[in-house]
């Protein structure tokens, strides 16, 4: 939440009765929230100071395809991982750096991130959704929060 009004007009827009299928009900504007296919992105900042920034992806629509009994989809982060002459999901090549290996974690763009000054007070909790855009999203809208002096909607509406 970005401001006490931003907080207001969200909560207005609940409804307990239904839901909206047109998601400018809920106040998405921007096309390419719609077009995320699977990564979500949460910051948590506390009264006392505790700061979470947290990302989670099952990175695709429902992930595998694939459900358990109880119904939670599984994911696909097995594209992560590069196979040899294929291109994942997001049209990224294949990397012999990122090849499937016992033990290892496939590349990913998802990076949470919090930042802190020299005293070890947050000034930023930041992260983001779009497959391969997440990094050069997050930095954009770190160095116009921190350098430029934008605030962080403004930062994250700049085209």
């Amino acid at each position: 939440m970005t401001s006490l009004e931003f907080f207001i007009d969200a909560k207005n827009k609940i409804n307990d009765s239904c839901t909206y299928n047109d998601p400018g009900h809920y106040g998405f504007v921007n096309e390419t929230i719609l077009q995320d296919t699977g990564t979500s992105h949460a910051v948590f900042w506390g009264t006392d100071g505790v700061v979470i920034s947290v990302s989670s992806t099952i990175n695709g629509y429902f992930g595998s395809l694939v459900r358990t009994n109880s119904g939670v989809l599984l994911n696909n982060e097995m594209d992560d991982f590069s196979t040899p002459g294929k291109v994942n999901m997001y049209s990224v090549e294949a990397s012999q750096a990122n090849y499937i290996e016992p033990g290892k974690r496939p590349m990913s763009s998802m990076a949470p991130m919090i930042i802190v000054n020299d005293d070890g007070k947050v000034v930023l909790a930041i992260g983001g959704t779009g497959g391969s855009k997440i990094t050069s999203g997050i930095a954009m809208v770190t160095m116009r929060n921190l350098w430029q002096d934008y605030n962080i909607k403004e930062a994250i509406d700049q085209p």
